[in-house]
């Protein structure tokens, strides 16, 4: 298992970014701060309740892939 990359004041743009992008969703910055993480790892399966996540995509284009579901 990868360890987590660390997430510094430096990339609070990205995540603000990313909740700009998506502001007519109910993103939250726990939300944008996944798809930072999936952007980071390159790992898009992911298990969640939020309804909505399907909707969210990387930086690359690619979609998450709900487990739970």
């Amino acid at each position: 298992m990868q360890e987590p990359p660390d997430l510094g004041s430096q990339e609070l743009p990205a995540l603000v970014a990313l909740m700009d992008k998506y502001a007519d969703r109910p993103m939250d910055f726990a939300d944008a701060t996944l798809i930072w993480l999936a952007d980071a790892t390159s790992i898009t399966d992911i298990v969640t309740l939020d309804s909505g996540f399907h909707i969210y995509r990387t930086r690359r284009g690619k979609a998450f892939r709900n487990r739970f579901a």
